[in-house]
């Protein structure tokens, strides 16, 4: 049983420093949250949440990160999220290399809201996806912002799923029932599409709720061709696994964050789940032998870097395509509030 709920063993844990920050012709980025990376094969996409631009009259690209920079609010421009795609190489270069879906050169808004959905205080923040017979199928959570004042005054009403053309970076957000949410809220801060995992024709997709102050993990499951139709969906109902067609039943997985990642990791032949913990600031690596776990209990990192003003660390990503030496050495991303760049660390196991 121990071998089966193997902890990760890390050998090493490494401080990459933030991401660079990208400039372009009339702007540069100050900072932004997310980063969720899908494989396109000769190339990476990236899908942000919320960033921060600031208006210039250079161009060229930015030597270190304006850390502490904040635009006038005349001098900014802030979009709810945004996309990019990179060379397929190392994270730090893929990051340092954006070129970013734009109106006229400036990054534009990837999922956009209805002047209706805008003026009802609506914006939409990308979840994960993957590549299904040319295009992109992800994930995205809608919020609602109800209190401007306050950082935190959101909240979630709902998930959905866009489809988009990573060749133009034409997105449209796909329709159910005469609306966009597919997923409705049924759990606190619920999350769905958090990160898909695609064996063959089957796509398990991970999901999240938080139950008190902790976040949990949940799987749904649903072939390749029924994407688009949540009738379709499986959800685990029980870790032996059991699986139902009501999403009422969904059974949580471990202990988690409201985002996280999962992949195959090679090297230590299991499933590994990454995600950070926002209050002691810490990396927590997981494994288990099957998409559905169970999952063992988590290798605890030490705190990681991050600001003194951050009240939280969050939105913490491996990124599988950049692994090295089969897995031995896999490289993660995790965000900081009030715009920073992503904050990037590598982990090699023994």
């Amino acid at each position: 049983m121990m071998a089966f709920l193997m902890r990760p063993s890390v050998r090493s844990l490494r401080d990459l420093g933030y991401a660079n920050a990208a400039r372009g012709d009339g702007w540069a980025l100050v900072g932004q949250d997310g980063g969720q990376s899908i494989d396109l094969g000769n190339r990476t996409l990236f899908l942000f949440a919320d960033t921060l631009l600031a208006r210039t009259s250079g161009a060229g690209p930015l030597s270190a990160p304006p850390i502490s920079a904040t635009p006038s609010r005349g001098n900014a421009i802030f979009l709810a999220n945004c996309a990019a795609t990179s060379p397929q190489r190392g994270l730090a270069d893929a990051l340092a290399s954006l070129q970013y879906f734009s109106d006229g050169g400036v990054p534009r808004e990837t999922l956009r809201a209805t002047p209706a959905e805008r003026l009802a205080g609506y914006r939409f923040w990308p979840e994960h996806g993957l590549v299904f017979e040319g295009q992109v199928y992800f994930f995205y959570i809608g919020v609602r912002q109800f209190d401007a004042a306050n950082t935190w005054g959101f909240q979630g009403v709902g998930s959905g799923l866009a489809l988009f053309d990573p060749a133009t970076g034409l997105c449209r957000r796909l329709r159910h029932r005469d609306g966009w949410r597919f997923w409705p809220v049924l759990w606190d801060d619920f999350h769905m599409g958090v990160q898909l995992l695609r064996e063959d024709q089957t796509v398990y997709v991970y999901a999240s709720r938080r139950r008190g102050a902790y976040s949990y993990a949940m799987l749904a499951r649903v072939s390749c061709a029924d994407l688009a139709d949540p009738a379709a969906y499986e959800y685990l109902a029980s870790p032996r696994p059991e699986w139902s067609p009501r999403l009422e039943d969904s059974c949580e997985l471990a202990a988690a964050a409201n985002e996280y990642s999962v992949s195959f990791n090679a090297y230590l032949k299991r499933y590994l789940m990454a995600y950070v913990d926002g209050y002691s600031k810490q990396l927590c690596l997981r494994a288990a032998r099957y998409p559905w776990g169970p999952f063992g209990e988590p290798t605890v990192s030490p705190v990681l870097r991050h600001r003194e003003s951050s009240e939280i660390i969050s939105l913490g990503f491996e990124h599988p395509q950049f692994a090295e030496n089969g897995g031995k050495t896999v490289f993660l991303s995790y965000c900081q509030p009030h715009f920073t760049q992503n904050s990037l660390v590598s982990v090699t196991f023994r």
